[in-house]
């Protein structure tokens, strides 16, 4: 034995606790158990792993990251996942705008029941979602972006009145075909447009 070398010994497949090695210690020759090799990666006694066990300490995965086997599934809140995409028994999560996406506030541009209204393309509600019977106001503001328009008991939309480019008032088509009535000192009267082009006022 003591005329061979290392390389010329048989090979350990294994490991045991109760197997010794040799090592140098401070200058001395010393012994130590095949088990202080084997449990290098314990503290107090217990093993580190990154497959999750009882009294063992976690090691971190290939990726860095604790095993799912610990931390489970990380985007629940009481069993519920988050989702950006409208999902039922779904928690919300905004997009990468930072808004919900519409379809998790029942929000629809097209007027429909049960739904939240919000606008459209434009910018503005349709006026579908507004169902008006009596109209009060302390003054009335109109801008020539665009006419104002009433719908008819039929649900045609009819242009009455609008402001042109040069802020003039413009009545739109209906005073033609004599179906703008107006209230004059207390009297309603329909408007119309003779045959000299000029406007009258004839009683009901």
């Amino acid at each position: 034995m003591a005329n061979k070398e290392i390389s010329d010994l048989t090979a350990a497949s294994s490991l045991a606790d109760a197997d010794l090695l040799v090592i140098e210690q401070g200058g001395v020759t010393k012994k130590i158990a095949g088990s202080l090799i084997k449990n290098a990666d314990t503290v107090d006694g217990i093993h580190a792993a990154a497959t999750a066990a009882a009294n063992i300490l976690l090691a971190l995965n290939a990726s860095s990251k604790l095993p799912a086997s610990i931390t489970g599934d990380a985007d629940t809140v009481d069993g519920k996942h988050a989702s950006a995409t409208p999902t039922g028994a779904t928690i919300p999560v905004s997009e990468a705008g930072g808004t919900l996406a519409n379809g998790w506030l029942n929000a629809t541009a097209t007027p429909t029941a049960s739904k939240i209204p919000i606008a459209g393309a434009g910018g503005t509600i349709d006026p579908s979602w507004l169902l008006l019977t009596t109209l009060l106001l302390s003054s009335l503001q109109l801008v020539n972006t665009g006419p104002i328009f009433c719908k008819n008991y039929a649900g045609v939309i009819k242009n009455m009145f609008y402001l042109n480019t040069s802020d003039e008032l413009i009545i739109g088509t209906d005073l033609a075909t004599s179906k703008l009535i107006v209230n004059i000192d207390g009297e309603l009267k329909r408007l119309s447009v003779d045959g000299s082009g000029f406007v009258k006022a004839t009683a009901l």
